[in-house]
């Protein structure tokens, strides 16, 4: 793919771990930028905007929902007196029609507010209805997730996804 030779059509998100100054980024085309964290804790002085829940089943699987952008994983704003937590159960239920258990915060994408990133486990699947924002929902391979990704942040996604799957081959050889 050719590279387009404005330098404004690039932004840089900044990946790290807390506690650790990196200065290597990822060049994003068309996005915001955003500082990654690999973090189990929320992002200090900064207002929490969306969550998402990257959720596995027993297979190594992940849970996605198609909406009208495409597929993607369960998430969304929080509301107002919600914890990121209780807007995390939210919107896996309204989206994905799911219950969660082991919910873990394992990421964050800040720029003027932060987006958190969680991994759960199935706890149940609850009837489809395709109502809300969601007309579809299935299991299917992270790496299936990425060339069907319907969302507005691929490069994103791939940073929050390969993480994600990191940390779940982790746990299974626990």
């Amino acid at each position: 793919m050719k590279q387009p030779t404005d330098p404004t059509h690039y932004t840089k998100m900044k990946i790290a771990s807390r506690g650790q100054d990196s200065k290597s980024a990822v060049v994003l085309r068309h996005q915001d930028e955003f500082r990654l964290e690999k973090s189990g804790t929320p992002p200090q002085g900064k207002s929490i905007s969306a969550v998402f829940a990257l959720v596995f089943n027993e297979a190594g699987q992940l849970l996605v929902i198609r909406n009208e952008r495409g597929w993607d994983i369960p998430g969304g704003h929080v509301e107002a007196g919600e914890t990121p937590e209780e807007a995390l159960h939210r919107e896996v239920a309204e989206e994905a029609y799911a219950t969660i258990k082991n919910a873990r915060l394992y990421m964050s994408a800040s720029a003027d507010k932060s987006m958190l990133f969680y991994m759960a486990d199935v706890k149940r699947l609850l009837p489809f209805a395709a109502e809300h924002e969601t007309d579809q929902r299935r299991f299917m391979h992270p790496n299936e997730l990425l060339g069907l990704y319907g969302g507005g942040k691929p490069e994103l996604l791939t940073h929050v996804l390969a993480e994600a799957i990191r940390l779940h081959a982790a746990d299974d050889s626990r």
